[in-house]
Parts: structure tokens; C-alpha cells; sequence
């Protein structure tokens, strides 16, 4: 990326351009690329001024005292999750945000992670399996529990007993 021209070499060389020198003298004697060159006179001619327009940026969508207030909300309750946020917000507020502008904020205010909503610890699916598997199981004798049991020691002893055999 070039370097940026201080408004008195821009007002050089657009000088020189009224002196009626062309773009090649111009860039001979100042070092300046000819497209440069043509850059500024060209904007010089159409607006009148070498500087930027002010206020070119793209605005905010909030301002600092609507983030305070999304901060607020997200404080307050840290189980909410980013669309529960919006709705709280835009109840508030009537301005209605996308999920990725409140987390922009969000980070901007220095709350960089949600805290985790709680969650059955079983699913409806894995309650039906477990259902399914103590009803498979329920009907079973004495006899069967007992081989289960027998086999749980038994391999627990192996485990215990093996590592004194391979010393």
C-alpha cells in the first residue's frame, strides 16, 4: 500500500497542473505516479477539495446508550441465549437486531461467551431406549444376575492379578 500525500504535495502538484505541466513533468519532478497525479486533480476538478468526505462510515446501528441497555440485558440473565436477548431488546427498545449484530456488541462490551443453557440429561429418545432395556431386563431369573456378577469380580480379579503375573 502507497503512502498517503500531505494536503501541501497534493496542492503542488495540482499547482503544476495549473502552470499547464503535464502528468509526465509532474511525476519527473515530484515522484509521484502519473495515476496519482490524475487522481488528485481529478477529484480537485469534481469536488473541490483534496480531503476525504467526512462522515463516510458506515454508521452504528445502536447507540452508547442502547449497547449499555443489551449489556444490561444479557447481565442480568446469562441463560439467555442470543435471540432471547433480541426480544427482550426489541421489546424494550423497538429495534430489532440479528443474532450477529448483538454478539458484535456484545464483544465490544467485553462479554465474549453465552453461559450454557441447562439440558435434560437424557433425551426423549435415550429415555424410550432405557425404558426398553429395563423392561427387557425386569423379567429375568436370580440365576442370570448371579452370571453377570460372577463375571464382573472375576475380570476386576484378573486385572488386579495380571500385572503382579507379568513382573
Amino acid at each position: 500500500m502507497g503512502k498517503h500525500l500531505t494536503e501541501f504535495k497534493k496542492g503542488v502538484i495540482y499547482g503544476m497542473h495549473m502552470a499547464k505541466k503535464s502528468l509526465r513533468d509532474i511525476e519527473a519532478e515530484t515522484g509521484i505516479k502519473k495515476s496519482t497525479a490524475n487522481d488528485i486533480i481529478k477529484k480537485m476538478n469534481e469536488e473541490g477539495t483534496f480531503s476525504r468526505k467526512v462522515g463516510t462510515g458506515v454508521t452504528k446501528k445502536l447507540s452508547f446508550r442502547e449497547s449499555i441497555c443489551l449489556a444490561d440485558i444479557s447481565n442480568k440473565n446469562s441463560k439467555l441465549n442470543l435471540r432471547e436477548i433480541g426480544q427482550e431488546f426489541e421489546s424494550q427498545t423497538q429495534k430489532a437486531l440479528s443474532r450477529g449484530t448483538i454478539r458484535n456488541y456484545l464483544k465490544d462490551k467485553g462479554i465474549k461467551a453465552r453461559v450454557a443453557r441447562k439440558k435434560p440429561k437424557l433425551t426423549e429418545i435415550q429415555k424410550k431406549k432405557r425404558f426398553e432395556m429395563v423392561i427387557f431386563y425386569l423379567g429375568k431369573k436370580n440365576n442370570y444376575w448371579r452370571k453377570i456378577l460372577y463375571y464382573i469380580v472375576m475380570r476386576q480379579l484378573f486385572f488386579l492379578i495380571m500385572p503382579k503375573i507379568a513382573q
